[in-house]
């Protein structure tokens, strides 16, 4: 006898399995009252009621299709009380998955609201209570985050990797690695389980609403172009490159769809992008959405970027106007917010009345976990702007001599 399951989807999000079993396999009735007969009276009866002289469009129901249907004791009337059911004429429960707002399925029930199974985990997927009701045919593999379980090991398979919720760690490199060399290629969900997750178990660029919501990542890495999705579909942008999904209707860069977003969206994107560097080192010091007011990039401000704050504390307010003239990449935004507004302005107080803010765009030059992956545009930008404050603030004409390849490289790169 071999044990088969059947998926139901919506989009890529599992939302129901039905167990049943290959070969031979009896199951005893002993009563009209059988809860198999007794669940399909019940379902019979509600389509009946609801379908009763129901219009579609202008078209009405005419005669009563449920007149004519067979009772159930008909369709089993071969049956005596007391034998054995052939599994094949027995209907098999259809097992709902209940998941929280990150994936994470915490019950399983039937059409009914039977609880079969229950489970509860602690923010990095480690299991802390299970309930099972002993009655069903079917225990769920699938758990936190909605990902298969290995029973053997404990550990969780993501697609391109498996992870251990005992440690929260991944037990293989991220293949996207290389492009995130700032954080460990074994780290999980960007240190921020309650927020993030890793659809694949590899980092991927990300794709927002029109709200600024975000919606899910493409192949990539969480890297380059910001994607904006105005379509109303479920779609999983996981299983495709970001190139396949900006040819799909409603798919567009965030660049072009500027004027259709709202103030409080473009600082919703910005602060999700913010946020997913939570934790990471700059020079001396540990980015911290913490230190930021109200925990969230702002939107306003007469700059592209501006921030205020108090000296001596280490905390401040970061604004967007979002007129900067270079793209809106993952990094171009990181390093602007956080090299430059948090680490320069707000944490190191170079500023323009302590002659100093030119530091802010040597730290930028200088920080090459994000330097290094900013597009061609951006580097401009701060080369211009390196030279413009290297005059201003010690009368010089010329960038540093470290920065003077550079300059003469991006200079007039808009």
């Amino acid at each position: 006898m071999v044990k088969q399951t059947k998926h139901y989807y919506m989009g890529a999000q599992r939302v129901a399995s039905q167990a049943g079993y290959l070969g031979p396999r009896n199951i005893h009735v002993e009563s009209p009252d059988d809860p198999v007969f007794s669940n399909l009276r019940k379902v019979r009866a509600e389509i009946k009621e609801r379908t009763k002289n129901t219009p579609i469009g202008q078209i009405t129901i005419e005669p009563d299709p449920f007149e004519t249907l067979d009772e159930i004791e008909d369709i089993f009337g071969d049956l005596d009380l007391g034998t054995n059911v052939p599994d094949n004429l027995r209907p098999r429960v259809l097992y709902w998955y209940h998941p929280d707002y990150i994936g994470n399925v915490d019950m399983i029930t039937d059409q009914t609201g039977f609880v079969y199974q229950f489970f509860m985990y602690n923010a990095w997927g480690e299991n802390l209570y299970e309930y099972d009701a002993g009655s069903g045919d079917y225990n769920s593999p699938y758990r936190f985050n909605g990902k298969e379980l290995d029973p053997e090991t404990g550990n969780y398979y993501y697609g391109a990797r498996y992870y251990d919720p005992k440690i929260s760690v991944w037990l293989s490199v991220d293949p996207l690695a290389h492009e995130f060399p700032w954080q460990s290629p074994y780290t999980a969900m960007d240190n921020n389980p309650i927020n993030m997750i890793d659809p694949t178990g590899m980092a991927a660029e990300p794709v927002y609403d029109l709200e600024g919501n975000h919606l899910g990542n493409t192949e990539e890495g969480f890297t380059g172009e910001v994607l904006i999705y105005s379509g109303d579909e479920d779609v999983d942008f996981s299983t495709m490159r970001a190139d396949d999904a900006k040819k799909m209707d409603g798919v567009d860069t965030y660049d072009n769809q500027r004027s259709t977003l709202s103030n409080d969206a473009k600082s919703n994107i910005w602060t999700n992008i913010a946020s997913h560097f939570e934790g990471q080192q700059v020079y001396d010091l540990t980015f911290s959405m913490g230190n930021l007011e109200g925990g969230k990039i702002h939107y306003g401000g007469s700059g592209s970027w501006t921030s205020s704050w108090r000296l001596g504390e280490g905390k401040g307010k970061i604004s967007g106007s979002d007129k900067y003239g270079y793209e809106t990449t993952v990094e171009n935004v990181a390093s602007s917010i956080i090299v430059h507004e948090w680490y320069s302005h707000i944490m190191k107080e170079n500023r323009n009345d302590m002659k100093s803010h030119r530091l802010a765009y040597k730290n930028v030059i200088n920080y090459k976990a994000f330097w290094n992956s900013t597009t061609d545009a951006y580097k401009g930008f701060n080369m211009r702007a390196l030279r413009r404050y290297t005059k201003s603030e010690t009368g010089r004409t010329k960038v540093d001599p470290p920065y003077r390849n550079l300059y003469n490289k991006y200079h007039k790169k808009y």
